[in-house]
């Protein structure tokens, strides 16, 4: 599919002092279609014009969604807006994300 230039890039991160999470795995969901990415990598997918729900979250130890978040995004036609996403401290609570840099 050709790239329309409308997309929603996510980069997901964490505080260095947070190395193990390397081993975990990073799992974005675009409107419920969920792919694992790379921490620390921005990643781009291309989407509609309009509202869309970004959920992000990773795999630590039993947990298969620790850090969940979600958040609402309006992207407009031929543009990408960046969401930024940040593991929290403890595993149990919710990660940052905001939009934009």
């Amino acid at each position: 599919m050709a790239s329309t230039g409308t997309a929603i890039e996510v980069t997901p991160s964490f505080n260095l002092l947070q190395f193990i999470l390397f081993i975990s795995k990073v799992k974005v969901a675009i409107d419920g279609n969920e792919q694992p990415v790379s921490w620390n990598k921005p990643q781009r997918f291309d989407v509609a014009a309009g509202k869309h729900t970004v959920q992000v979250c990773f795999s630590y130890l039993i947990l298969p969604q620790a850090g969940k978040n979600s958040i609402d995004v309006d992207v407009p036609d031929g543009q990408t807006v960046q969401v930024r996403y940040k593991a929290p401290w403890i595993v149990f609570m919710k990660g940052s994300l905001k939009v934009g840099q």
